[in-house]
């Protein structure tokens, strides 16, 4: 039996149990949609779909991720980036002075789950003749009242794996047609179908979900992690095993596994929506008071669907590293941002990236698992609190320096 928490949804028996209520908006009901292993692969066809021409730019937000990033370069694309304001709601201001130099898209972020102005983005988009990418990797359900997010961009980009109990997921639509259609990314095989199968099944065995199953994968388990270390052993010569790899270790775009997409469609939405609203606020009501930190979105809006919990901290480094120790997962999207960001592009998302760390809501979540999440945050925050005598003057900023170093750990999309 483990003591970790899941960091993400894990199939178990009430993932495709019938729940009474209404299904949330999603962007899994677009019409034009394709399934893809991750979403940063749906930002690659995008751009291939868009026939990119030299000197073509890429207008990105300042408070991302390097998978945001990656696929425009490899694309031969520029990228610039427009500010975000204290919580990470785009400054449209600066949106529009940037896209005065007619960036061919722009892409928009709903970080964790919480939309963005869309009504107020795209008539800025549409003046500018600039097409709009809709970000949803964080925000796979939700809506304004206007429409469901992943409907008013151009194209909208989505990850259910953050939301779902499945390994890879990610999906691409698009909702303008006069603009070209997505090209279908190719079959992974049936190698690859029955990996993601077997990997999904085992998280959940790993954390006591499906435990019925655990003596059936054990042996599977156990050939698999040996083809994986012969390989590693074979050393950079070995043939290559998997995808076709690209620079900066991406892989090309592959469909989305059959089994997969069959547990995306039939996960139900409202058991997902309902728990994840009910975890959060109860997380919520918890850490108002805690030391050192606060939520970044202490009120949750009708409709808004999280993706995590995010936390603002005065000691990110020092609490990461706390929690990890004790089995608590840590999420820390934007931790790494791209390395050719210009300085000072925008101080506010300088300060979400190193101060806002991001705990899991999700369904899978069990009573005592939220418990003691909720408990461990804040004795580790009341730990990082006090003072500590024996750091002579001037260690603290060194040690500080080097442990957010040591944290910082690149997101996945």
């Amino acid at each position: 039996m483990t003591d970790r928490i899941p960091r993400y949804a894990v199939l178990d028996s009430n993932s495709l149990a019938r729940w009474p209520g209404p299904m949330p908006a999603s962007v899994l009901d677009r019409p034009e949609l394709v399934f893809t292993e991750r979403a940063r692969q749906g930002i690659t066809l995008i751009l291939r779909a868009l026939n990119l021409r030299a000197g073509e730019h890429i207008l990105l937000p300042a408070y991302h991720c390097t998978s945001m990033v990656t696929p425009v370069l490899q694309a031969g694309a520029r990228v610039s980036f427009f500010r975000v304001l204290a919580d990470g709601t785009a400054d449209l201001d600066d949106m529009y002075r940037r896209l005065q130099a007619r960036p061919r898209a722009v892409l928009v972020s709903h970080y964790f789950g919480f939309p963005q102005p869309m009504d107020q983005i795209v008539p800025l988009t549409k003046q500018a003749g600039t097409v709009l990418v809709e970000d949803c990797a964080h925000a796979l359900f939700g809506s304004i009242e206007t429409g469901a997010l992943g409907s008013f961009g151009d194209y909208a980009i989505a990850s259910p794996w953050k939301f779902l109990p499945v390994r890879l997921g990610g999906c691409v639509a698009r909702n303008n047609t006069a603009l070209p259609a997505i090209p279908k990314p190719p079959w992974g095989g049936i190698r690859g179908e029955l990996r993601d199968l077997l990997n999904t099944l085992e998280r959940s065995t790993e954390h006591d979900r499906l435990a019925k199953l655990r003596p059936l994968l054990a042996p599977l388990h156990y050939r698999s992690r040996r083809r994986l270390y012969r390989a590693s052993m074979a050393g950079p010569g070995r043939p290559p095993t998997g995808p076709e790899e690209l620079s900066g270790g991406e892989t090309a775009p592959l469909r989305l596994s059959y089994a997969a997409t069959w547990i995306i469609r039939h996960t139900n939405r409202f058991r997902v929506g309902a728990q994840r609203r009910a975890h959060y606020l109860r997380l919520a009501r918890a850490w108002s008071d805690l030391p050192g930190a606060h939520a970044l979105y202490p009120d949750l809006p009708a409709n808004t669907i999280p993706q995590v919990f995010p936390l603002v901290t005065e000691k990110p480094a020092e609490l990461a590293g706390a929690l990890a120790a004790a089995g608590i997962p840590v999420i820390r999207f934007g931790g790494e941002r791209w390395s050719g960001t210009p300085p000072r592009t925008c101080r506010h998302a300088e300060r979400l990236s190193a101060s806002v760390l991001q705990f899991p809501c999700h369904q899978s979540l069990q009573s005592p698992e939220l418990e003691r999440l909720m408990q461990t945050v804040r004795s580790a925050l009341g730990a990082a609190a006090r003072p500590r005598p024996d750091k002579a003057p001037g260690h603290e900023a060194h040690d500080h320096a080097r442990k957010d170093k040591l944290a910082r750990t690149a997101p996945t999309r």
